[in-house]
């Protein structure tokens, strides 16, 4: 059955599964353009919207316009996080839209990209364009067709679509509009497509309980309540960003599971992240790093260390990624360390000083991390006693 999935209105303060989601991916112009990314959902939008792009002589590639007439930001959608599938058969685009004057001389193309969990540019799925210039009113749509390259999608993947303006002989100088929402903009794909719901293993959360090594406890009960943790920004901090504090220009924090039972952790994890930036201009983004540490809490390796390139909002909000681990042996008694960190947003300006972030622990609403495996609390080997054997006798 053929899955659709339409382009909501909504922005980015509606983007239900990424506040103020930014993908890391390259446009077909070849270069990495910041994009301003809405959601896009298998059912249509009650609302709608349009944005205008402003199109310029001889132009064969412009980004839909994030910020309508303005050039600095591209406007994409993208899926939630999808269960692995393969996307092969043919997939139809229907967008809405007109252009100002028949001299422009403009037609809709659309480009689907593959993006992993964190938002990262992968591969393009497929890419095609209209086969007639638009007309000049705006009830009018295009529709056509995208022969995809076989893409197989993992789980946590999404699917980024790009709508963009090209031209139909010269283009000139003019306006074309997009609209979306309602049943406006759409993709159609033959394949049956469902939403990620992420592993079924054991979760962690981040308690306000003392670690016995160092630290916070990091275990599979909740708290009875959230704690805030509270981070001052910086000017363009290196990945990973900023450790997260207890208060701004607090102490830093770190938890420590209890000893683990052996284990292999090589399955998907879902991160689920809270979060809020005081000010639009601090350009923050998540990120977390796991490492595997032995009984005394000595970082041995790292399982994961990573961002999902999405911007946190004023508000608090959930943002979920569900990326793979470096497959890693536990052994008897050791621990996972798990770290939040407050890093740098890349693609609209780099995060700026002045301003905090908010990041709530202790509950399934506060950051916490789910494993595909189960874990369970295990004891570090104890050393088998010594023998000593005398012989003869003593004078």
């Amino acid at each position: 059955m053929a899955t659709t999935y339409y382009l909501w209105s909504g922005g980015l303060s509606a983007f239900e599964y990424q506040v103020g989601s930014r993908p890391n991916y390259t446009g077909g112009s070849g270069a990495a353009d910041p994009t301003i990314c809405g959601p896009a959902k298998t059912s249509s939008d009650p609302g709608g919207g349009n944005a205008s792009t402003t199109t310029t002589a001889s132009a064969t590639y412009i980004p839909i316009q994030g910020v309508s007439g303005s050039a600095e930001y591209g406007r994409a959608w993208v899926t939630p996080p999808l269960t692995g599938v393969t996307i092969s058969g043919t997939i139809t685009v229907v967008l809405r839209g007109y252009e100002s004057v028949v001299g422009v001389n403009a037609k809709f193309g659309l480009e689907l990209y593959r993006l992993d969990a964190e938002g990262n540019y992968v591969s393009t799925i497929g890419s095609a364009v209209a086969s007639a210039e638009l007309g000049t009113v705006s009830s009018g749509t295009q529709t056509f067709t995208i022969t995809p390259s076989s893409t197989a999608l993992s789980s946590g993947d999404r699917v980024g679509i790009r709508p963009y303006v090209t031209n139909e002989g010269t283009m000139g100088a003019g306006s074309v509009y997009i609209y979306y929402g309602g049943t406006d903009s759409y993709v159609s794909f033959t394949e049956t497509i469902t939403e990620y719901t992420g592993p079924s293993g054991t979760t962690l959360y981040l308690k306000n309980t003392a670690s016995d090594v160092s630290g916070k406890q990091a275990w599979t009960t909740e708290d009875g309540a959230n704690t805030d943790t509270t981070t001052n920004t910086s000017s363009a901090p290196s990945d990973p960003g900023n450790q997260a504090t207890a208060s701004a220009g607090g102490t830093a924090l770190v938890w420590f599971t209890k000893p683990l039972s052996s284990v292999t952790i090589a399955g998907r994890m879902a991160v689920k992240w809270y979060g809020a930036e005081s000010n639009v201009l601090a350009n923050t983004y998540p990120w977390i790093k796991i490492e595997r540490t032995n009984n005394a809490g000595a970082v041995q390796s790292t399982v994961y260390s990573g961002p999902v390139y999405m911007e946190h909002s004023t508000t608090n909000a959930a943002m979920t990624w569900f990326p793979l681990p470096t497959s890693t042996s536990i052994s008897n008694g050791d621990r996972l360390k798990i770290t939040p960190y407050i890093a740098s947003n890349k693609g609209f300006g780099a995060q700026a000083s002045g301003y905090t972030a908010t990041v709530p622990y202790g509950t399934a609403t506060g950051v916490n991390v789910k494993f595909t495996e189960t874990l369970s609390e295990g004891e570090p080997e104890t050393p088998a006693p010594i023998s000593v054997h005398f012989i003869g006798s003593m004078l």
